[in-house]
């Protein structure tokens, strides 16, 4: 998606990244770079050029670089050499350009687990980029308009159909349950299915407790109890006849399963847990 986006302004991008190659590539350029940065007595004192294989690490050398955006332009005054230097529209524009990487940036980041996170967190940041989408695409600037424009496109090309993992993971943090899924949903999707997608994150939820309710079952343990129980009845009610015995059996079992709300609604009907 950023990919995508990014092809809208990579004059910008390759304005910055001569200007930033320019200077590593000179003992003697670098040097003077050095000293601007202390004239301006700036805290920064390093430059940051991109790597091809990361699309953040342009993100990176343009956050890095705007910092540094009056000390290219006195080189450009002192050294005529030097053609690359972005101007004070290019410099503003780069501003609003960081401003939207930035959320793209901590969601890559989080995503692809440098500190691993868990599933829970994945939907919030999704929910995050397509409520950063949607303002700027409404927004009045018609370079921000036109830079979201196709990652917006692509955004709703890749989640137009619900993602079950996310959802999920989403719905078993304590603090989310399902309103994590009805309020993100409302904004991800249109009126007309994200009510839809609701029902069928919710009866997944309920399909896969029921599959691990069967497979994790404690058999071993139901028929150790139901022995016990069993000899406790000989041993108090000697009269018990065997058809007594197996409805006995029968009572437990609708009592203890099928009578109980199972674990999923407990859940469910609880309020969110607030930290």
């Amino acid at each position: 998606m950023v990919q995508h986006g990014l092809k809208k302004v990579k004059t910008i991008i390759a304005n910055v990244h001569d200007s930033v190659d320019y200077i590593n590539q000179s003992d003697s350029r670098l040097q003077k770079f050095t000293e601007l940065v202390q004239q301006f007595n700036l805290k920064e004192r390093r430059l940051v050029l991109e790597c091809k294989t990361r699309w953040n690490s342009i993100y990176e050398m343009l956050a890095c670089a705007i910092k540094f955006k009056k000390v290219f332009a006195r080189l450009a005054q002192e050294d005529h050499r030097y053609t690359y230097c972005p101007s004070e529209e290019d410099w503003a524009k780069t501003e609003k350009l960081i401003e939207i990487l930035a959320v793209f940036n901590d969601t890559t980041n989080i995503i692809s687990g440098f500190e691993y996170p868990t599933s829970n967190l994945f939907l919030a940041e999704i929910y995050r980029i397509k409520v950063l989408l949607d303002k700027n695409f409404k927004s009045s600037d018609a370079f921000v308009k036109g830079l979201v424009e196709n990652m917006k496109e692509r955004f709703d090309k890749y989640w137009g159909e619900c993602n079950f993992l996310m959802a999920i993971g989403s719905v078993l943090d304590p603090r989310l349950k399902m309103k994590a899924v009805e309020i993100t949903f409302r904004k991800m999707f249109p009126s007309e299915v994200f009510r839809d997608n609701i029902h069928k994150v919710k009866d997944t939820l309920y399909e896969l407790y029921k599959e691990y309710v069967t497979m994790y079952s404690p058999k071993g343990q139901s028929d150790k109890d139901e022995s016990s129980s069993s000899a406790s009845v000989r041993s108090s009610v000697r009269s018990n006849t065997p058809g007594l015995s197996e409805l006995l059996r029968a009572v437990r079992s609708e009592d203890t399963i099928e009578s109980r709300k199972s674990e999923i609604d407990d859940y469910l009907d609880e309020g969110c847990y607030v930290p």
